[in-house]
């Protein structure tokens, strides 16, 4: 059921920005299996939690995205190759 709601809140696309939030392991699955990208920076911001650039060299697609504190992470943007899954 948990997999189903993700993929749903996956798929709302850049429409519904305020549902672009899920759990940190889920979105680095979801960013490699469909996008091929991997993390290449990350840098930890006082009382914000971490920033992430995720990368794919082979379509030169790009994910930024920021994990608070409890673990929940947010995408704040990403290229416009193919749809972003948060």
């Amino acid at each position: 059921m948990r997999m189903l709601a993700l993929a749903l809140m996956l798929m709302a696309g850049p429409a519904a920005a305020e549902q672009r939030c899920g759990d940190a392991a889920e979105l680095r699955y979801y960013l490699w299996l469909w996008f091929g990208e991997e993390p290449v920076k990350m840098r930890t911001i006082d009382r914000v939690g971490v920033v992430a650039h995720w990368y794919s060299n082979g379509d030169d697609s790009w994910t930024i995205a920021v994990t608070s504190p409890d673990g929940a992470v947010c995408v704040m943007a990403s290229s416009p190759v193919g749809d972003m899954p948060l």
